[in-house]
Parts: C-alpha cells; structure tokens; sequence
C-alpha cells in the first residue's frame, strides 16, 4: 500500500512529535508498505535518518514553514497538495497535520487521521468536525483511551467503529547497542537513576529536584532539555542532581541500558512543547516505552491515562505526583530489594514486546485498511 504521511513536524529537531513520525514511517515501511513522509524542513542537519536511527525505508519531503502562524500552516499546507498533486496518488493519506488533510480531503482516497490531543481552537474544532463528515474519512487514531472518550464525547456525530486507540511505542532495542555502555556515576546504594526527556513544566524535575534534595546520597542523571532549561534546573538542584544534556535519539541506547531505575514523574498539568496547554489526561510518553524496551525498572507517576498500560506493583511502581513521600519510599524499597527491580522491569519488557513496538502498532493502526484491501 502507497501511504502519505502528512506531517507538520520540524526534521529533525527535539521534540517528541519528530521520533513519533519517523519511527511510525520507519515501521509502516517495514511492515511492507511504500511511504513518503511530509514534514517542515530545518536548516541544521542533513542526515535525519542517522539523528533519529532509523533505516532508509521511506521517502521524506521537506518544506519551508511561510512566517505566520496562522498563514504559515496554510500555506505549509498547500506546498505538500501541491507535491501530491505531483506525483501518483497514494492509496491512503494518513496524518497528524490537519490542515494538510483538510486540504486534501477533496481526492477520492481514504484518510486516517491520528491525534495526540483535543483540537486547541474553535476553528481547529470546526476542521475536524469538516473532516470527520468526509466520505473518505475512514478512521480517527486516539493516543489514548482517554482521548478517545473525551472526542466521542465532544463530536456525537462520530461513528465508534471509526475512533480506535493506539498508544505510543518504540524500537526493540539492538543489545549491541548496550556491550559497552556508559560509566555513570552511582549513588550510596550503587544504583544508576535516570530521567529522559524534556525539563519544561510538568514533565517532572520540580519531583526529581525535591527527591534529590531528600536522598543526597543518591545520583540522579537527567538527559534532555533545552540549554536554557538545564541552567534553569541546574541552578535549583542540588549537587547529587548530574545534568547530560540533550542527547540525539540515535545515541540515547547506553544511557538506557546504564540505568537501573529510571524516573517518570509527570505532574497533574503537563505543558506541550513551547510551554502551552496541557496534556496530562491523554498523554502516552514516548519515553515510557522506551524504558520497558530497555526492561528498565520503572518509578512514575499515578495518572489515569498512564494506568491504560502502568499496572502499580506489576510493571511499574506508581507514586502521587503530589507525594514527594512515595516517590523516596518507593526509591529507598527499590534499592535494597534487587529481586522486585528484576520482578518490575521483565514484566515491563514483556508488556512491551507483546503490545507496544512500533511495527506493532503500525499493523494495529492500518488493520482495517489491509483486511479489506482499501
């Protein structure tokens, strides 16, 4: 099947909305299918497969992004009609980008539209609404089972048989890719604990600040974030907080396998990228995924959205993100009980390989699609 993924993610760049789309690429061309990829062209890198580590399996086209928000994404929009227009058309137009899609709608051949939250204006609202009554709308692809209630809820109209939930995934990991490892710094009870990922609001370094600050004795290894905000953090942490700095999807593979607990403390409110809105009733963190890939032991926050694929005590260890006292008794009862880590982190990776990779849920998303040969 010939896919157009319709992007409006800047390649490469650090948001987490970029490994989404080349992974999900990665994974539909592996899984045999013929695809090329749209998405906003950055100036910085050229070899984008290399900085996401993915294969050379599918076809990217870039454009520049017009100045003007609202012009910009209309116009950005126009660039890929005009691209397809260029070329055969696809069998299947699937996407993120709304505008790209509702632009598009008009050619007879079917659409798959996935969402990783509410609509964040009544005109983004009105769009999709416009969208879903096409008769070449054939699915809505909800991050969460959460957010698939709440846009049944907010659009009546919409079919249940056409709203399915996928949550996020990642790579099975290559195990070469831990022989060498990294020689990080280890707290009292020899243990490596680490945190990937962004450090703006919500993500969790106000929980990790204030953990540190309870157990100095411990070392806490943060990968990710902006300059700006690792200067933020770092000159609020205290000593045993270590600062790595962002680190290239391709290479995060031996801060993975390093650790031995990793740290996932979302707050009740999470900021998108930019620091706007919020996405702690949908979310599905790449990041949790990739630590029950590496079979890591897990310590996160007691979310309802995270209980869709966390169970407390099985895979994970959950803590109110309110309680900086379950965060240090699940940490001090993790580190002195080396058969429950082993216990958590075997049941994590088994989850994962049974539901979460990426071909996984390339398959699952694109199941209607294959069964009845578009």
């Amino acid at each position: 099947m010939r896919i157009a993924y319709l992007s409006s993610s800047k390649l490469p760049s650090r948001a987490a909305n970029g490994i989404h789309v080349m992974k999900m690429c990665q994974a539909f061309a592996v899984n045999g299918h013929d695809v090329t990829l749209y998405a906003i062209q950055d100036e910085g890198v050229t070899d984008i497969f290399g900085y996401y580590g993915v294969k050379r399996d599918f076809v990217v086209e870039q454009f520049r992004y017009p100045r003007g928000r609202q012009l910009g994404n209309y116009l950005y929009s126009w660039q890929i009609r005009r691209a397809v227009g260029r070329t055969s058309l696809p069998d299947l137009f699937y996407g993120r980008h709304l505008m790209s899609l509702w632009l598009l709608s008009g050619i007879a051949r079917p659409m798959c539209y996935e969402v990783h939250n509410v609509p964040s204006s009544r005109f983004k609202a009105w769009q999709e609404g416009s969208l879903f009554q096409k008769k070449n709308f054939k699915q809505l692809v909800c991050i969460s089972e959460a957010l698939r209630e709440e846009y049944l809820r907010r659009f009546p109209s919409l079919l249940i048989n056409k709203v399915v939930v996928a949550h996020d995934g990642a790579d099975v990991p290559d195990q070469h890719g831990c022989e060498a490892g990294l020689e990080l710094k280890r707290g009292r009870s020899g243990l490596r604990v680490g945190y990937v990922g962004h450090l703006y609001a919500g993500k969790g370094m106000e929980v990790i600040r204030r953990l540190a600050e309870r157990l100095p004795l411990e070392i806490f290894h943060i990968v990710g974030g902006t300059e700006e905000d690792i200067a933020c953090w770092r000159g609020k942490s205290p000593h045993n907080v270590i600062f790595h700095g962002f680190v290239p999807p391709a290479m995060l593979a031996p801060y993975f396998c390093s650790f031995d607990i990793v740290l996932a403390p979302l707050m009740r409110k999470v900021s998108v990228s930019g620091g706007g809105g919020d996405i702690a009733r949908f979310t599905s963190p790449l990041k949790l995924f990739e630590y029950m890939a590496f079979g890591k032991t897990i310590i996160c926050s007691d979310l309802p959205v995270l209980r869709e694929f966390l169970s407390d005590r099985k895979n994970a260890w959950l803590c109110s993100p309110d309680r900086i006292e379950d965060w240090v008794s699940a940490l001090e009862t993790l580190a002195v009980n080396p058969g429950l880590r082993e216990r958590l982190a075997t049941t994590a990776r088994e989850d994962f390989l049974g539901k979460y990779t990426w071909r996984a849920r390339a398959k699952s998303v694109l199941g209607k699609f294959e069964s009845t040969g578009l």
